[in-house]
C-alpha cells in the first residue's frame, strides 16, 4: 500500500508540473507552438497516467489476493488468529478498491465470522472458557456486521454450551453462586438449554428454595421432553420428587401427617406413580383415620412401578389396615396375607389374621 501511495503522489506531482507549464504557455501567445507541443505531451501523459493507475489497482488486487491466500493457508492449519488478521488486511485492501475489490471482499466477509467460530471452538476444547467466550462474542459481532446469520446462530449456541460447562465445573467445586450464574448465562444464549435448568433445580433443592426449584425443574422437563431428552426430563422430575419425599419423611417422623401429605402431593405432581410417595401417603391417611383415601392411595401404589418389594408389601399392610377399619374383613385378610410375606410385617399380619379377623 505504501508503494502504491508513493506512485500516486509522483503521478500527481507530474500532472501539476505539466499543468503549470501549460498555463504559462497560454499566457504567452508568442509561444503558441510550444503550447501545442505541451498539449500533445499532456495528452500522452494522461494516457500514461491512466495505464499507471490501472497498474496500481491491479497491483492492489494482487496484494489482496496474496493476503487472502495466506489467510486461507493459516485457516487450514487452524492458526485462526493469523488467519483472521490476514483476512482483515485483505478485506481492507478490497474495500479501498471499491467495485473492483467487491467480489473478493464479499468472500472474505463471509469467512471471517467462521474463522472466529472455529477459533472459539478450539479454545473451548482447550478449556480456555473465558477466552473462548470473548472470541465467540467478537465473532457474533462480525457475523451481524456482514449478515452471516448461520455463523451468528452457531456461535451463540456454542457460548451457551460453554457457560453450561463452566456451571458444571463450578458446581463440582462447590461454588454454587458461580454455577447458578453460569446456568443463567447459558440460558441467556440458549433458552432451550434444558440441562442448565436441571442444574438450577438441583442447586435450588440444595438451598431448600422450593419455589425456584419447582420452576426450574418444570422448565427442564418441558424443554427436555420437547427435544426428546427423556433422561434429563426424568432427572428433573426425580430432583423435585426426592426433595419433597425427604421433607415428607421428616414431617411424618414428627407425626405432622397433614404436612406430610402436602409434601407428597408436590412430589406426585412430578411423578404421579412414585411408589415411595404413595406408600407414605397411604400410611399418613391411615394415621389420620382417612381410610377411604388410604385405600385409594394404596391401590394406586400397587399398580406403580415396583421400586422395592418390601415397600410393595408395606402398601399391602396399609391396605389391610384401612379395610379392617372400614369393616371389610375379606379384603383385610387378603392384604394381610400378602403383607405377611415380609419379615418386617409378618408378626402384625399373622396376629391380625389369627386373633382378630379369624381369616380362613
Amino acid at each position: 500500500n505504501n508503494r502504491n501511495n508513493q506512485k500516486q503522489i509522483q503521478i500527481i506531482q507530474l500532472i501539476l508540473i505539466f499543468l503549470h507549464d501549460f498555463c504559462i504557455c497560454k499566457k504567452n501567445r508568442k509561444k503558441l507552438i510550444n503550447r501545442r507541443n505541451n498539449m500533445k505531451k499532456l495528452l500522452v501523459f494522461i494516457s500514461v497516467l491512466a495505464i499507471a493507475l490501472t497498474n496500481v489497482n491491479a497491483q492492489s488486487i494482487n496484494e489482496a489476493g496474496t493476503k487472502f491466500n495466506e489467510a486461507n493457508e493459516s485457516f487450514k492449519a487452524k492458526d485462526f488468529p493469523t488467519a483472521i488478521a490476514s483476512f482483515t488486511e485483505a478485506l481492507a485492501i478490497c474495500e479501498s478498491l471499491g467495485e473492483e475489490g467487491a467480489e473478493l471482499g464479499g468472500k472474505i466477509k463471509n469467512i471471517i465470522p467462521t474463522a472466529y467460530t472455529n477459533y472459539g471452538t478450539e479454545l473451548y476444547k482447550s478449556k480456555k472458557f473465558d477466552e473462548a467466550i470473548s472470541t465467540l462474542k467478537t465473532g457474533i459481532a462480525e457475523a451481524q456486521k456482514y449478515g452471516n446469520a448461520k455463523e451468528e446462530k452457531k456461535a451463540t449456541r456454542l457460548i451457551g454450551n460453554i457457560y453450561f460447562t463452566k456451571a458444571g465445573v463450578d458446581y463440582k467445586a462447590g461454588n454454587l453462586d458461580a454455577s447458578l450464574q453460569n446456568c443463567n448465562n447459558a440460558i441467556e444464549y440458549n433458552p432451550k438449554a434444558h440441562k442448565a435448568y436441571l442444574y438450577k433445580a438441583i442447586i435450588y433443592s440444595e438451598r431448600k428454595d422450593e419455589a425456584n426449584m419447582v420452576e426450574a425443574a418444570t422448565q427442564a422437563v418441558n424443554i427436555a421432553e420437547a427435544d426428546g431428552d427423556v433422561k434429563t426430563a426424568n432427572a428433573a422430575r426425580s430432583t423435585v420428587t426426592t426433595y419433597f419425599i425427604n421433607a415428607a419423611q421428616e414431617s411424618f417422623g414428627k407425626k405432622s401427617y397433614d404436612s406430610t401429605i402436602k409434601s407428597l402431593d408436590k412430589a406426585l405432581a412430578f411423578e404421579p406413580t412414585n411408589q415411595t410417595a404413595l406408600y407414605i401417603k397411604a400410611s399418613s391417611y391411615n394415621a389420620l383415620q382417612k381410610y377411604n383415601e388410604a385405600v385409594e392411595t394404596g391401590l394406586l401404589g400397587l399398580t406403580a412401578p415396583n421400586e422395592d418389594n418390601d415397600q410393595l408389601l408395606g402398601i399391602n399392610l396399609e391396605l389391610a389396615r384401612a379395610y379392617e377399619a372400614l369393616g371389610d374383613n375379606a379384603n383385610a385378610c387378603t392384604y394381610y396375607k400378602e403383607a405377611a410375606k415380609s419379615p418386617n410385617f409378618k408378626a402384625e399380619a399373622e396376629a391380625k389374621m389369627k386373633d382378630v379377623l379369624k381369616c380362613q
